[in-house]
């Protein structure tokens, strides 16, 4: 049965590979897209729940608090975005303490009016403490430097981000882990409000938090290949948290999308997030590169004041109510997090990520 929509409703099954088409990217289109796709493989068992890598228990308050070590070094492979930001080119690293041997979570360059990011925060770029203060430098360059017309934002390896640090995260207490919601909350935020427009290159999987960072930007696309994209929160008993549930109403107005895509916990191919809207354009991985910079280049030739204006008038609605919603609801994310349902399932997938290990290299 072929998915496809009626009467406001989704029809069909993500296994088949036929989903509904929903328009055309915002840019000229590249070579012309096939057709519908075959199913998505099933993401290898380590990276298959959202989580991150293994990570060190974080620093608990009061005397004696102990912070994680640095990242180590980069992979040695040569990545879609590490030929956006080669070694000759880094920029300014965002994080201090940077080196050789421990470089930046986040590095840029420059090119015209772009500024290219990549993440590299290892362990397929697990979402935790270190990684969302890592966005503190980049969000204040991005707000004081009206020069810069576009972002364009990338992970490292097969990684965009395989969402939260689960291993780390539940060595959190509830105090700890409501610290840890409230940043991630602002660091989503303040991702979404960006002046300047955002092209996310996802270069391989974003799932889950992960692709909440991919849908907090302005447009995506995706390199063709293994990566897989999707938000399976519910397969481990959990709601998305509030900040995240506004950004994916925005990135995705269609409500049978919306219910198709949250409800089911589904993963899906690049071609298939494409049919479903989640994303803008696949793109093969000799093109990646300069398809990429070829569509950023659309926005960063422009005049950067007026795109910035046109952005903050677009999101301004969607921020005010976020952060109306955050100011008077309790996000619900906290208690299902610590019931006991999703416990059991997130110490599961903690135990094969620490038998098996998550390193991407």
């Amino acid at each position: 049965m072929s998915a496809h929509l009626r009467g406001g409703r989704l029809r069909g099954d993500h296994r088949n590979g036929t989903l509904p088409h929903h328009g055309s990217p915002p840019w000229p289109a590249a070579d012309r897209l096939p057709p519908p796709l075959a199913p998505p493989a099933r993401l290898s068992r380590r990276h298959s729940a959202g989580g991150g890598g293994p990570g060190r228990r974080p620093a608990r308050r009061g005397g004696g608090a102990r912070r994680r070590s640095p990242p180590p070094a980069h992979t040695s492979e040569t990545t879609p975005m590490e030929r956006f930001v080669s070694r000759e080119t880094r920029g300014r690293l965002l994080r201090e303490g940077g080196d050789g041997m421990n470089p930046p979570i986040l590095t840029t360059a420059r090119q015209a009016g772009m500024l290219l990011v990549e993440m590299n925060n290892r362990k397929a770029n697990a979402i935790n403490r270190e990684f969302l203060e890592a966005f503190e430098p980049l969000f204040e360059e991005v707000e004081e430097d009206e020069e810069i017309s576009v972002v364009v934002l990338s992970g490292y390896d097969r990684f965009f981000s395989a969402g939260l640090d689960i291993v780390s995260l539940l060595a959190y207490d509830r105090e700890e882990m409501a610290d840890f919601l409230d940043l991630f909350r602002k660091t989503c935020l303040r991702f979404f409000a960006l002046p300047a427009p955002v092209l996310v290159a996802i270069n391989g999987h974003a799932i889950a938090g992960g692709a909440i960072l991919a849908l907090a930007g302005d447009a995506r696309v995706m390199i063709e290949g293994e990566g897989r994209f999707g938000l399976n929160e519910v397969l481990l008993g959990l709601p998305l948290p509030l900040v995240a549930i506004d950004i994916f109403r925005y990135a995705v107005p269609n409500p049978a999308v919306q219910s198709y895509v949250l409800f089911s916990g589904a993963i899906f191919s690049p071609r298939q997030a494409r049919e479903l809207k989640l994303i803008d354009e696949v793109i093969a991985p000799d093109d990646f590169r300069g398809r990429v910079i070829e569509i950023a280049g659309t926005w960063g030739d422009k005049e950067s004041a007026p795109l910035r204006k046109m952005k903050e008038l677009l999101r301004a609605p969607t921020i005010a109510r976020i952060e109306r919603r955050l100011e008077e609801a309790e996000d619900p994310f906290l208690d299902f997090w610590f019931s006991e349902s999703a416990q059991e399932k997130l110490h599961r997938i903690r135990e094969r990520i620490e038998g098996k290990g998550a390193d991407a290299d």
